[in-house]
């Protein structure tokens, strides 16, 4: 939803996509608010799963929601200027920063959902039951991150 937040502002690929295609600007800002909208729809639907691992306590809310969000966005703010470096596409410095900032809007509903808090009735907290280091998922994400560094730095596969 938050990357047709780009779209009038002809950056990313639902910018390029609306420049090919033609959209007028109405549209485009039309795409705007829909990818807005659907960022509250996604904090709303949210909300009860907060509750629901985090109970009332803000401290615990923010450590579900706020946290994990902060700490997502720098990733993949370093990473989007990263792929920007090592990729060979021709961008003005305007769409760059368009790029660079939709990185802040991914995941954004989470800590959205503290909005939308008191519409949650009378939840049975269930806290999470985590491990401390998710040590697939790390090893996941590291392959994925360095095939796309690979791919950006101009790796053939076919």
């Amino acid at each position: 939803m938050t990357y047709l937040c780009l779209t009038p502002f002809g950056a990313g690929d639902t910018g390029m996509a609306a420049r090919l295609l033609g959209l007028p600007i109405v549209a485009q800002f039309a795409l705007l608010g829909v990818g807005v909208g659907g960022m509250f729809a996604n904090a709303w639907a949210f909300a009860p799963y907060m509750a629901r691992f985090a109970g009332e306590d803000p401290v615990r809310r923010n450590a579900v929601t706020l946290f994990p969000w902060l700490w997502g966005m720098i990733a993949s703010v370093l990473l989007a200027l990263l792929y920007l470096v090592l990729s060979g596409a021709e961008m003005g410095a305007g769409e760059q920063i368009a790029i660079l900032a939709a990185g802040t809007a991914t995941f954004v509903f989470a800590p959205m959902a503290h909005l939308f808090s008191r519409r949650v009735r009378e939840v049975r907290p269930e806290p999470l039951r985590l491990r401390a280091v998710p040590v697939v998922g790390l090893v996941v994400l590291a392959a994925m991150i360095a095939g796309n560094i690979a791919l950006s730095a101009g790796l053939d596969i076919g």
